[in-house]
């Protein structure tokens, strides 16, 4: 055989080092490494590694490894659902809420509210959700939430047991029947009208995720978005509202339609119509505009004016401004 060019003789180090070569190579690189310094350094160290690798002993993984593993595939594998939305989301919180130090809960952030004061609010929340679902409740409405919020911020618990509350509630709503993929479409009194268990589930999705960005802004921690397929989910609910946001506002326009173009992960495009219960048509206006920010304002923390949108055609500028407008009609603080 011809003797070996120094590239195909470092290629081979490795194999022949671990005697995973044919005797004719070992001996080319053999006869290469004995005229080369510094081939025969490297040599001589991957056979120290290789002779170490044989003396480890073996040993079981962590029983919990595999469940682990499984899960964070299934999670990447399975289509989006509410509940897995809401699931990342509360999860995602109860990591951030761990990780506040003792002086950080005196800080301000939306509303005037501490951050004590927010996690508060979640938890009284949240159990009025799981009271809901579980017919410990006729109705969770509006103004349930806000004087469950206006108590809920005048307790004097400490943030761990206000955490520990909230994330009861939390696993009550995940664990709950009725949220899981496959069950039946029930309706239940919550916000402004009946509405099905899913939109609660996605309601309380934007909410939970809006108040982890509150609270890591406040922090001057950078935000966290759930994954893609789950975001668009929350994003499909603010744009599914809009025809009966205009109607409530005064604003809706019969016979009319609008394509919506929400750009960056998470985002999509919809054609809906500016009139509840109508068959979207072709589109009098589209409307574009960054999916993040977009949520910002369903949720209340952007004012219409604030948003970048492309609106086309110009002149159709007075619908896009109806639809802004009214983009916040939903939101529960």
């Amino acid at each position: 055989m011809s003797p070996l060019s120094r590239p195909d003789v470092e290629a081979l180090l490795a194999a022949v080092a671990l005697h995973a070569t044919s005797d004719d190579e070992a001996a080319l690189v053999e006869e290469a490494v004995a005229a080369d310094g510094d081939l025969a350094a490297e040599l001589d160290r991957l056979r120290h590694a290789a002779a170490h690798l044989a003396l480890l002993e073996e040993r079981r993984p962590d029983p919990q490894l595999r469940d682990a593993v499984l899960a964070t595939a299934r999670a990447r594998r399975e289509p989006p659902t509410p509940r897995s939305l809401y699931v990342e989301v509360t999860d995602d919180l109860d990591e951030l809420l761990g990780s506040i130090g003792d002086d950080e809960w005196g800080r301000p952030t939306v509303f005037g509210w501490t951050l004590r004061e927010l996690l508060a609010h979640l938890a009284a929340s949240e159990a009025l959700i799981a009271d809901l679902l579980e017919g410990h409740r006729p109705a969770t409405m509006i103004d349930d939430l806000l004087a469950a919020t206006a108590a809920a911020r005048a307790r004097t618990e400490s943030p761990d047991v206000l955490r520990a509350e909230w994330r009861a509630a939390a696993d009550r709503v995940a664990a709950h029947p009725d949220v899981q993929p496959g069950a039946a479409r029930r309706k239940v009194a919550f916000g402004y009208a009946e509405v099905s268990v899913v939109t609660v589930l996605l309601t309380r999705s934007l909410e939970v995720h809006v108040h982890a960005c509150d609270l890591r802004q406040s922090l001057g921690r950078p935000l966290v978005f759930p994954q893609p397929g789950n975001y668009r989910l929350m994003t499909e609910l603010g744009i599914r509202a809009w025809p009966l946001a205009l109607a409530l506002g005064g604003r809706s326009h019969p016979g009319r339609s609008a394509r919506v173009v929400l750009t960056g992960a998470g985002g999509g495009e919809w054609t809906i119509p500016l009139h509840p219960g109508e068959t979207p048509g072709e589109p009098d206006v589209t409307l574009t505009a960054d999916v993040v920010e977009f949520c910002f304002l369903a949720a209340d923390r952007r004012q219409p004016g604030d948003l970048e949108v492309a609106v086309e055609p110009p002149d159709a500028r007075p619908l896009a401004d109806d639809l802004l407008a009214v983009a916040a009609a939903f939101a529960n603080e």
